[in-house]
C-alpha cells in the first residue's frame, strides 16, 4: 500500500500530475488522499510505460507504481525503464527488486527517489548512456551543459564506440542525450539552446 505524505509538496506534486494527465479530481469525488495518489500514480505509470488497462501487465503495473509511493519522478523513471520490455517476467523481476530496495534502511522520501533513480540508471540500455550521464554529473550543480562540451570531452575520454571523428561523436551524443531525456535523467535547458541540465535530484 502506498504511503502518502500530507505535506504541501506532495499534494502539489499530485495536483500537477492530475493537470498534466487531464484528470479532474475534486474534493467531492476523491475519497481520501491515499485513493487519489494511487489513482494518479497508476494512471501516470501506465501512460509512460505505454500499456493499456486491459494489458496482462496491468496488475503488476499497479504494484510497481505503488512501490514509487506517489512520487512522480520515481514513477516516470521506473516506467520509462520498463516500457521497452513488455514481458511479465521482466516486470515481476523489477517489482521484486523495488520491494527489496524498500526493505532496506530508507530514511525518507529522498532516499526512495534516489533508489528509484539508481534503478533507472542501472537499466539504461547501454554503457555509453551511463558514461554520458556520469560525465554530466561532473559539472557543477544546476550547470547549463553545452552539448558540444559533451561531444569533445566524450571523444577525448574515448567514451563512445565506433566514433572516428567529431561528427560521429556528435551523432552519438545526440542519440544518448535523447535516451537520457526520455528517462528523465537529463532536462532541456529552457534558457540556452543546445544545452542540457542534469535533473535536480540526480
Amino acid at each position: 500500500m502506498a504511503t502518502v505524505s500530507q505535506s504541501p509538496y506532495m499534494r502539489n506534486d499530485q495536483d500537477q500530475l492530475a493537470e498534466q494527465l487531464g484528470l479532474k479530481i475534486t474534493e467531492q469525488t476523491e475519497q481520501t488522499d491515499l485513493a487519489r495518489a494511487e489513482r494518479l500514480s497508476v494512471h501516470l505509470f501506465k501512460e509512460v510505460a505505454e500499456i493499456s488497462d486491459d494489458s496482462t501487465l496491468s496488475g503488476v503495473a499497479k504494484q510497481v507504481a505503488e512501490e514509487c509511493k506517489g512520487l512522480s519522478l520515481a514513477i516516470v523513471v521506473v516506467a520509462t525503464a520498463l516500457k521497452s520490455n513488455h514481458t511479465l517476467e521482466s516486470w515481476d523481476r523489477a517489482l521484486r527488486q523495488l520491494r527489496k530496495d524498500r526493505m532496506g534502511n530508507l530514511r525518507g522520501v529522498q532516499d526512495l527517489v534516489f533508489l528509484r533513480i539508481e534503478w533507472s540508471y542501472n537499466h539504461l540500455g547501454t554503457s555509453e548512456a551511463k558514461h554520458l550521464l556520469l560525465l554530466c554529473s561532473s559539472f557543477p550543480e544546476d550547470y547549463s551543459i553545452p552539448i558540444e562540451c559533451l561531444v569533445r570531452y566524450g571523444k577525448g575520454l574515448q567514451l563512445f564506440q565506433d566514433t572516428e571523428n567529431l561528427r560521429d561523436a556528435r551523432d552519438k551524443v545526440d542519440l544518448l542525450v535523447d535516451e537520457l531525456k526520455s528517462s528523465y535523467l537529463l532536462l532541456n535547458d529552457g534558457e540556452k539552446e543546445d544545452s542540457i541540465k542534469l535533473h535536480d535530484v540526480v
